[in-house]
C-alpha cells in the first residue's frame, strides 16, 4: 500500500467580528494522520468522514478505493475539503451535518471529534510549540466538556447509520478513554484500542 502522503491543504481563516478569527480548517496534525492510517487498514467500503475538515482523511480514502462521503458542520471547510478533493480529480460526495443530521448509511465511519467550539483551536496553538504532546491534557481539560457531549452524541445516534458488520473509528484522548469504553458497552459497541500514540488513541467500535 502507498504512504499516507501529506495534503498541500488550503488553510481558510474566517472572522465573524472585525479583527477576531473565529474558524481555521488547517493541514491535518498527527491525530487525523494515525486516524486514516488506521482507517486505510479496512477493507475498502463505502465509508463516511465526520467533521471532514480540510478533507484529508476522505480523500486518502478515496484514492485507496474506498467509496467516500464527507460532511462537516463548518461550510468552509466543506468548501475547502471540495477544493482539495477536486485538485486530486477524486470523487468524493461532501455535505453539511451536524453529525449524523443528513448522514446515509455506511460500512465504516471516521470521526476526529473538535476539541472546542471554535473548531480551530487550542490544538493548532499547542502543536506550534515542542511541548505540545506533554499540554494536550490540559488543552482537553480547558474544554473537554464540550468534546466529551459530542462523542455522546457521536456513538449514541451510531448505529442506524452503520450497515451489518460496521464499525466506528474515532480519536480519543487519554483524558477521555474511560468515557469512550462506557459509551461504547452502553450502545453495544465493542471497543478495541487499533493505535496509539502519546496522548492520543484511535478506537475500534464494532457492532455486537
Amino acid at each position: 500500500m502507498d504512504q499516507v502522503r501529506p495534503l498541500r491543504a488550503r488553510v481558510v481563516v474566517v472572522s465573524s467580528m472585525p479583527g477576531k478569527s473565529s474558524i481555521k480548517i488547517c493541514c491535518p496534525g498527527a491525530d487525523t494522520v494515525m486516524l486514516t492510517e488506521a482507517a486505510l487498514k479496512e477493507k475498502p467500503c463505502t465509508a463516511l468522514d465526520m467533521g471532514t475538515g480540510s478533507g484529508y482523511s476522505a480523500i486518502e480514502l478515496a484514492r485507496r478505493g474506498f467509496k467516500v462521503h464527507a460532511c462537516d458542520i463548518c461550510p468552509h471547510a466543506v468548501g475547502s475539503a471540495k477544493e482539495n478533493a477536486l485538485q486530486e480529480s477524486l470523487s468524493i460526495l461532501f455535505f453539511m451535518s451536524d453529525l449524523w443530521e443528513h448522514a446515509g448509511t455506511y460500512d465504516m465511519v471516521i470521526f476526529n471529534p473538535p476539541l472546542s467550539r471554535a473548531n480551530a483551536s487550542l490544538k493548532g496553538i499547542f502543536r506550534r510549540f515542542p511541548l505540545s504532546e506533554r499540554l494536550g491534557p490540559l488543552h482537553y481539560h480547558v474544554s473537554g466538556g464540550f468534546r466529551r457531549e459530542i462523542v455522546k452524541r457521536f456513538i449514541s445516534g451510531a448505529k442506524k447509520h452503520l450497515q451489518p458488520g460496521g464499525r466506528l473509528l474515532i480519536v480519543t484522548m487519554t483524558p477521555e478513554l474511560h468515557c469512550t469504553w462506557a459509551l461504547a458497552r452502553e450502545h453495544g459497541f465493542e471497543l478495541t484500542i487499533v493505535a496509539s500514540k502519546g496522548q492520543y488513541s484511535i478506537a475500534r467500535l464494532a457492532c455486537n
